[in-house]
């Protein structure tokens, strides 16, 4: 599942993975140096958490720690917006694209399982009726094996039904989970995977995982909305062109408060 950016002519054989197997990981895309930065500032951000509103991560049960994507680091604005990266993901799903979320997120590796394998259904778009919606995209902070993005590979193309989005709630649940491929990666490598496939960290694990997470859907399902508002530094978007600004979401709504 993986495609070498270095390689010319990437980006279709990128595609084609996404609509063969509904997921590819990406390397050597993002500039080494940058995405050192963005793992140091994760590092101290991680490393205490807020207290009174005072600048830390924060918790929101016993097995993570989430920051937003764009305060953190400077630099994630333009690795999550790296124009590849919304040139592959228009190119796959035909249509124009706006930002769902962006947020830092630290699993502590607590030998649980805490948050279940999933896909979504487009539940909460208008008119896809069967159509392709959506893309999570991802970054490895670090070099990750154990406790990887995993995916049912080809789970995009199967029909889907608003009343089960938990695996739990298959009735093919074990077959789903035996078959969830782990998709290893060295740090800084980027996966972009169809949102409407199975998939999720893998779990249980002891080993920590950081990772930038965010995603995109069609401007027309989601009615230029982004899932939810976005927080950005002011000072951080002034080297983004005008095709980055409008898949961030610059003139665009929300369908949740932030």
């Amino acid at each position: 599942y993986i495609v070498n950016a270095k390689v010319p002519g990437f980006e279709i054989e990128a595609i084609q993975k996404l609509e063969n197997d509904g997921v590819v990981v990406i390397t050597n895309l993002l500039d080494k140096n940058i995405v050192e930065e963005i793992f140091q500032d994760a590092k101290e951000i991680l490393n205490k958490p807020s207290n009174r509103g005072s600048y830390g991560y924060i918790t929101k049960d016993a097995f993570k720690r989430m920051y937003d994507g764009f305060l953190f680091s400077k630099h994630t604005v333009n690795t999550v917006s790296h124009p590849k990266i919304i040139s592959i993901i228009e190119s796959y799903l035909q249509e124009k694209i706006v930002m769902t979320e962006c947020m830092l997120k630290h699993d502590l590796g607590s030998d649980s399982v805490y948050f279940p394998y999933h896909r979504h259904t487009g539940s909460d778009l208008v008119n896809v009726s069967g159509n392709k919606f959506g893309c999570g995209v991802m970054y490895y902070l670090h070099d990750t094996s154990e406790g990887a993005f995993c995916y049912l590979p080809g789970s995009h193309k199967l029909p889907i039904d608003n009343k089960i989005n938990l695996v739990s709630q298959d009735s093919k649940k074990n077959q789903i989970i035996e078959n969830l491929c782990r998709m290893d990666g060295p740090k800084g490598s980027l996966v972009i995977f169809n949102e409407a496939g199975w998939h999720g960290p893998e779990q249980p694990i002891s080993k920590p995982r950081t990772v930038v997470l965010s995603g995109y859907q069609s401007k027309s399902f989601s009615e230029n909305k982004t899932r939810t508002e976005i927080p950005i530094l002011t000072s951080n978007i002034q080297s983004l062109s005008d095709i980055q600004k409008e898949a961030l979401g610059f003139s665009s709504g929300s369908r949740a408060r932030y």
